[in-house]
Formats: C-alpha cells, sequence, structure tokens
C-alpha cells in the first residue's frame, strides 16, 4: 500500500489530495474494525444469538468482591451466566471464581492483565495474555474453557492471528451496558431497557456496584416479557 501511494506520487498518477484521502480512508477503515468486533475485520466473532426472545448474560474484569452481590441476584432468579475473567483477579479473589463454578456458570477467558496496550501488542505479547489467563483459570479449578472477550472489545492484526490458534471462540456482544461510564442506576436501567428486546448478549461487568441492581430489574423484566436467559455455552453447542 505505501509503496502503491509512493509510486503514484512519483509519477504525478493523481493529486495529493486524493492519495491523503484515500491514507484517510484506510485508516478509518482500520479503526473502525479493530474497535467493532460485530465487523469480524481480524477475527470471528459470535456477538448475537439465533433463537428469539432470549438474553444470553455476559460480565468482564472480575472477580471482584462486587461479584458476590451478581452472584445473589442469579442465584435468586436461577439464572445463569457467563464471567469472562481477568488471570489476575483470579488471583487475587480465587474464593470468588470458585464460587463462580460451583454455581453453574460459565467462565471465560479476558487476557491475564487486561492491560491498556492491549491493541498495540505484538503476538508474542497477546500469546502470553491469552495463555496465561488460560494457565490460571485452570490451576484455579475451571475445567473447560472454550471463550474469549478482548479486553476493550479492541482486536488487530497480531490478536486475530493468536485467536485463530487458540482454539478458543471470541465473544462479542449487540447490547453494550455502559456500566462502567453510565454511572446513575436509573441512566444505566432506561439504557438496557431501551435496547433488551432486539439483544440476545448483553455486557455487563461484576465490578460495578450499580450493575446489580440493573441487573435485578433486567432480569424480572425478561420474566415479566417471556424473555429466556439461556447459557452461552449451551446455546452455541445447540
Amino acid at each position: 500500500m505505501g509503496a502503491l501511494i509512493a509510486a503514484m506520487v512519483w509519477l504525478n498518477a493523481v493529486e495529493w489530495w486524493w492519495l491523503l484521502l484515500l491514507v484517510l480512508m484506510a485508516i478509518s477503515i482500520l479503526a473502525y474494525g479493530s474497535a467493532t468486533l460485530q465487523s469480524h475485520f481480524f477475527v470471528r466473532t459470535i456477538s448475537r444469538l439465533s433463537g428469539k426472545n432470549e438474553l444470553a448474560l455476559t460480565f468482564d474484569d472480575g472477580p471482584h468482591p462486587n461479584s458476590h452481590h451478581i452472584l445473589d441476584i442469579l442465584k435468586k432468579h436461577k439464572a445463569t451466566a457467563t464471567f469472562f475473567c481477568i488471570g489476575n483477579q483470579v488471583q487475587q479473589h480465587p474464593e470468588i471464581l470458585t464460587r463462580i463454578i460451583a454455581e453453574g456458570h460459565d467462565v471465560g477467558n479476558h487476557t491475564q492483565n487486561h492491560s491498556t496496550r492491549w491493541g498495540f501488542m505484538n503476538q508474542t505479547s497477546v500469546r502470553r495474555e491469552v495463555e496465561d489467563c488460560t494457565k490460571t483459570l485452570k490451576e484455579a479449578g475451571v475445567e473447560d474453557i472454550r471463550f474469549f472477550r478482548p479486553p476493550f472489545g479492541v482486536t488487530s492484526p497480531a490478536i486475530g492471528k493468536v485467536l485463530k490458534a487458540s482454539g478458543l471462540l471470541t465473544i462479542g456482544w449487540d447490547l453494550r451496558s455502559l456500566d462502567t461510564s453510565i454511572k446513575s442506576s436509573d441512566k444505566l436501567w432506561q439504557r438496557v431497557a431501551s435496547k433488551i428486546e432486539g439483544s440476545s448478549i448483553i455486557l455487563f461487568h461484576d465490578t460495578q456496584a450499580h450493575t446489580a441492581g440493573v441487573l435485578e430489574k433486567t432480569l424480572e423484566y425478561c420474566e415479566a416479557n417471556g424473555i429466556k436467559i439461556v447459557s452461552l455455552a449451551h446455546k452455541i453447542e445447540s
């Protein structure tokens, strides 16, 4: 691409501003593909389930002390979820992961450190993050690790290559609650309620205190409107 543009400039084949436009378009496409899991740009992603009136619950960034509140509500409503766990959080709170497993929830890989450099890592660093998390989860008692969710929902060529070779299924979402940025419970519930009927995979974070109350409302809404809470693992396998 770079060589082609240089050749075109040298030959005066096109105006410079056309070349600038092409470069900006290429950068925009790459940025969109990197930040949008649903685009399947660098790796194939499951971001929605096929059934109607079904919802899969997913939680990122734990285990965390607040996870107990989430687990209490899930147990109360006899609902299952998938927890995408960070390896170093597992090492800090192994007893919470033990509870997650004991109560029948699925556990996925969310990297060892959830690094802010995730999208800029090379293949070696990406592989280490993924493999170290898998090792941590297995040592903590997770027997079957099938799912992966990229930190921040970001992918790249390096991340895509590692994930394709890992054997893990990359899981996205079609309803991002934004519970890490919307701190008002009322506003958070308004966002979720406005989108829930058109969604099948919802992203929450069990690290957020106000998420528990919104989860309760979500489950009550689903029960009242005939929306079934499904296991992500069982649904994908069926």
